[in-house]
């Protein structure tokens, strides 16, 4: 299902198409420990062709129409200062959020969140309605996100019964989360 980019707006953010020229800030940030200690599925180091690839890979997402991607910046030409994506998903979808270091504890993932929500609902994004998300066991300012954005605890599970691995080669246990008010669960 091919897609337009939709840009989204709140009270404090744009969230915007990626750019080829936001490569040097994706890997400043990717690069910082406290990013890449919990997302497993980019590489360490972060290189600028890893940038460029992820830029390329949001606008390709856009027109599949399966991983929409939305670079959050305080105004059109600023910086990026998170990511946010809303991923179909094995029967539901999936919302994930990084953040620069040095944004965090300002509202920027609970503010563009909410609006990926509001734009996946008004738009029937949704296959089944249902919104997910997931978070290593260690992360615990994921897991306030997740209560402070309304969604439910379904279970803890292992990654084991997926079959994926963190970069070390070992499975891991993650949080699953589901919006209240889906019909179906995690």
């Amino acid at each position: 299902m091919f897609m337009n980019f939709v840009p989204l707006k709140t009270e404090r953010f744009a969230l915007l198409a990626l750019q080829p020229s936001d490569a040097p800030d994706l890997v400043r940030i990717c690069s910082d420990e406290s990013v890449y200690k919990f997302l497993f599925q980019i590489p360490v180091p972060y290189s600028l062709k890893d940038a460029e690839e992820f830029v390329l890979d949001a606008k390709e997402g856009w027109e599949k129409g399966d991983v929409l991607r939305w670079a959050v910046r305080t105004g059109e030409d600023t910086p990026v200062i998170a990511c946010v994506e809303l991923r179909q998903d094995q029967g539901y979808d999936s919302i994930g959020v990084w953040v620069d270091p040095a944004q965090r504890g300002k509202g920027v993932a609970f503010e563009s969140i909410s609006a990926v929500i509001e734009f996946a609902r008004a738009t029937n994004f949704t296959k089944n309605g249902l919104i997910g998300y997931s978070h290593h066991v260690d992360n615990a300012d994921s897991m306030r996100l997740a209560k402070k954005l309304g969604f439910t605890l379904k279970h803890q599970a292992n990654t084991k019964q997926y079959d994926v691995k963190d970069r070390s080669g070992r499975y891991f246990d993650f949080m699953a989360y589901y919006l209240p008010g889906t019909e179906k669960i995690l």
